[in-house]
């Protein structure tokens, strides 16, 4: 697994991002400048290098592992949440990413985002206090799956299915649906539509259509369950493997 690989950067394609959590402190969350907080309502540990909510962080990822729970993906082990002003592997356009190896989440602080006039625009519509939680989820929801699968290598398509699955669960209904309206279709059709290079070629409509696709009858926590068991496979063809493979091709066909 590539240690924290970004799931939403801010650039070209505006893509989607992995967010974690929500506590609401006895003093103003608002803006908590400490180094270390322990959240009140989620097994989560903060630790803080740039400003942020640590009241949304929380909260975040408390939504996230009580949803994961009513599906049946239990939280295994205290979350760490780094909360940083450069995403680990100089992803500079970068909101979050959950590294593997480490086990843990890194995620830019509330301000970076929310308190710049230059507000990104994930999705298409501007970032509010909602879409920055989803993301914080998004990326708590990776740190909690990770110990579900029942298997070791689950592909980066059956992992961000799960994230996003998570977070647009927790998005508030009004940018939910504006999200929704942006993007035409009605979800995938077949588990072989789900793959890595539908999420790089366009991680914003992936994480729509994974959304409408967990909410179709028959789907929903069986489908996700069913991608932890390994009862059914998410494939990784990426755009490097096909540029590969077909460099591959036409160099044995140039030596015949």
């Amino acid at each position: 697994m590539q240690a924290c690989r970004p799931l939403w950067r801010f650039g070209p394609f505006q893509s989607n991002l992995a967010v974690a959590a929500l506590f609401l402190m006895m003093a103003d969350p608002r803006s908590v400048h400490a180094l270390e907080v322990t959240c009140a309502r989620a097994d989560v540990h903060i630790h803080l290098e740039e400003a942020g909510s640590t009241g949304l962080i929380c909260g975040a990822a408390e939504q996230a592992i009580r949803f994961m729970a009513s599906i049946g993906l239990r939280q295994e082990a205290t979350i760490q949440i780094n909360v940083v002003s450069t995403i680990p592997g100089g992803y500079d356009d970068a909101m979050g990413c959950y590294d593997w190896s480490h086990k843990s989440v890194s995620c830019r602080g509330s301000e970076a985002f929310l308190g710049s006039a230059d507000r990104p625009r994930p999705f298409g519509i501007e970032m509010n206090e909602s879409i920055y939680k989803s993301f914080v989820a998004h990326e708590v929801a990776h740190a909690v799956a990770a110990a579900s699968f029942d298997y070791k290598t689950p592909s980066v398509a059956a992992q961000e299915y799960i994230a996003a699955v998570v977070q647009f669960s927790v998005m508030a209904a009004r940018p939910r649906e504006a999200i929704l309206s942006r993007f035409e279709g009605d979800g995938f059709d077949a588990p072989s539509e789900i793959n890595l290079l539908a999420y790089q070629v366009d991680p914003a409509r992936f994480a729509v259509e994974v959304h409408r696709h967990f909410m179709k009858p028959g789907n929903g926590r069986d489908f996700v369950h069913a991608l932890l068991s390994g009862s059914v496979k998410l494939r990784d063809y990426s755009i490097s493997l096909l540029i590969n493979r077909r460099s591959r091709t036409a160099h044995s066909a140039s030596a015949g």
